[in-house]
């Protein structure tokens, strides 16, 4: 069994002002060189990341859908 894993450079950009999220760019890139230094990151399907508005139905799609 393989593992994806999705990232963007966008994702470095991501920060929250007040501090209660734990997500930050300092974290992903720990995440990133711990993958490189135990050669994991080859291993990884990579993922390419999408908007919202390609996974999600618009209101309007569930209606005619469910009409």
């Amino acid at each position: 069994m393989r593992t994806g894993f999705v990232t963007d450079p966008v994702y470095f950009l991501h920060r929250d002002e007040k501090g209660l999220h734990p997500e930050c760019p300092e974290r992903l890139h720990r995440i990133l060189e711990g993958l490189h230094e135990k050669n994991l990151f080859d291993a990884l399907i990579s993922i390419r990341p999408r908007k919202a508005e390609e996974i999600y139905l618009t209101k309007k799609d569930k209606e005619y859908l469910d009409s």
